[in-house]
């Protein structure tokens, strides 16, 4: 017999169970194992945001919620292979959505990749709609182009917030957020100026950055990136990124 707890915050022995069942669960569907558990990073507080169901001592599915602000949410959910179409999942998504719908959140948002035809599956018969992907990815700095004399800008970096910006003849270009640790850099917020965008310029302010990378001692440089923003994915496979990592998007509207 299977029983249900909801709990706002995981014990750490719960921590271990979710973590065992994820493993096993990502060795099976060929997954990285996408999941949430850190309670406090929920907009509200005391949020019951996990859903675990247990045969006998054995826990064999959950549900988790991340709650970014008032309007949405995220969730993610993980079964054992061996518990699967037996409507496990079901049974916590009927608790959890009851929970987002008494709390006015207006959306559901549930992340799955797509090494999971099962998770798609199960998406579909709940009457999710997917909305977009996100990408995860890496570039080998040693091998990316070399922008010679070829670019018209300028840079500057400021080490301190870790913002790396371009100019053109004094007038600020570009930026771009960056953040290094040993010899990989995490890349955030990519923007150029209005008034240079469709110019070229986003090229060159990237291929400048890689080289200034490359020169700081950097080895790899990665992003995540929206599968809506077309134009910036192309320019990034143009030089020298490749998706390690894909998580698709899942939009449900909650009912009144």
């Amino acid at each position: 017999m299977c029983h249900i707890v909801v709990t706002d915050k995981l014990t750490s022995v719960q921590l271990c169970e979710l973590n065992t069942l994820i493993q096993l669960c990502c060795q099976t569907d060929g997954t990285k194992g996408i999941s949430f558990w850190q309670s406090d990073m929920n907009f509200i507080d005391r949020f019951p945001a996990f859903y675990l169901m247990y045969e006998k001592n054995k826990l064999i599915s959950i549900i988790s919620i991340f709650v970014p602000d008032l309007q949405e949410c995220e969730l993610y959910a993980n079964t054992l292979p061996e518990y699967r179409r037996q409507g496990h999942f079901s049974r916590l998504y009927k608790k959890a959505y009851k929970t987002i719908r008494t709390y006015g959140i207006k959306k559901i948002y549930f992340l799955n990749e797509p090494a999971s035809p099962m998770g798609q599956y199960v998406l579909k018969k709940i009457g999710a709609k997917y909305e977009s992907s996100e990408y995860l990815m890496c570039c080998d700095i040693n091998v990316c182009q070399n922008l010679c004399d070829i670019s018209a800008l300028t840079y500057s970096v400021n080490k301190n917030r870790g913002v790396f910006e371009t100019f053109a003849d004094g007038v600020k270009a570009g930026s771009i957020y960056l953040e290094i640790e040993n010899t990989t850099a995490s890349i955030y917020h990519v923007e150029i100026q209005p008034e240079f965008r469709g110019m070229g310029y986003g090229t060159e302010t990237l291929l400048l950055m890689l080289q200034y990378l490359k020169t700081s001692g950097c080895q790899r440089a990665v992003l995540h990136v929206s599968s809506l923003n077309k134009i910036a994915y192309q320019m990034y496979c143009r030089h020298g990124f490749v998706c390690t990592e894909q998580i698709d998007y899942w939009i449900k509207e909650v009912k009144k």
